[in-house]
């Protein structure tokens, strides 16, 4: 079987963001001889956390709507200014 994992940061350039999560994970069922007995798909979402975010020089400074703040690091701007990339919880998000 194999698994994969998608996380998406959403923005909508209006102060709000989303943060959601889908996965989907494939299941192959093989008896002692290796013979596939069964298999399956599943597939799950989950709303995330939402908020509000703000820029402040090359970081995201997100709030949660539960309060907590976390920071993100800007790690690319396009022409425009606008935010390629950035680093959050060591992984790096692209638009």
């Amino acid at each position: 079987g194999s698994s994969s994992w998608t996380t998406y940061a959403t923005f909508d350039g209006r102060e709000n963001f989303s943060w959601n999560s889908e996965s989907a994970h494939n299941t192959r069922n093989s008896d002692q001889q290796g013979n596939q007995t069964g298999a399956g798909v599943a597939y799950g979402a989950d709303d995330g956390k939402r908020g509000t975010y703000r820029v402040a020089g090359s970081r995201i400074i997100v709030t949660f709507n539960d309060g907590s703040t976390d920071e993100a690091e800007i790690t690319e701007r396009f022409s425009d200014g606008s935010v390629g990339a950035f680093k959050y919880n060591g992984k790096t998000f692209a638009r």
